[in-house]
Parts: C-alpha cells; sequence; structure tokens
C-alpha cells in the first residue's frame, strides 16, 4: 500500500469492513483537527490514505450494498474540489460503522 506503508491489503481486509470504516472516519478526523490548524500538505496525506482505504473497502465481498452505496456516496464529496466538512463525513462514518 502507497499511503499505509506498515500495512497490506490483507492486514486490512483482515479488519473487516467495519474497522475500515472507522479507519477511514479516522483519517477524516485527523484532517478536520489539521484543516482548523492550518495542516497543508498534511491534510492532503490524510485524505490520500482514506481514499486508499476505499480502495481496500471497494473489493470487500461481506460489505452490506446498503452501506456500500452511502460510502460511495460519501467518497464524492471527499474527491470534489470544493470545501470538505471533514467533521459531518467524520460523524456520517462513525454512524455507518456502528
Amino acid at each position: 500500500m502507497k499511503y499505509h506503508k506498515r500495512l497490506t491489503r490483507e492486514d486490512v481486509v483482515k479488519q473487516g469492513w467495519n474497522r475500515i470504516i472507522l479507519m477511514i472516519a479516522s483519517e477524516l478526523s485527523r484532517a478536520e483537527h489539521l484543516s482548523k490548524n492550518g495542516g497543508g500538505t498534511e491534510v492532503e496525506m490524510c485524505i490520500s490514505r482514506a481514499k486508499e482505504l476505499f480502495g481496500v473497502l471497494e473489493s470487500e465481498p461481506s460489505l452490506p450494498d446498503n452501506i456500500g452505496k452511502s460510502l460511495f456516496a460519501m467518497l464524492y464529496k471527499i474527491t470534489r474540489p470544493t470545501k470538505i466538512q471533514y467533521g459531518k463525513l467524520y460523524n456520517s462514518f462513525m454512524a455507518l460503522a456502528s
């Protein structure tokens, strides 16, 4: 994995889809905190790590269809060039994972 150097794809998949969603939420939480404190490139790295985890989640066969549809609608929000509301996305991810 490019942005999670100490993890392999297999390591992440073993965690299960709930845990992967929590990992994405964690990256978004970091991005929110950093963006409020002038994060710059650090914010971009958080988003890159979140997208990488999305890539793993995309091929996870145990992911329920309804959760998958919601997640990929949120992915669109992350990749849009407008201002991202990380806190709202974080809360959405946490709700899906529970």
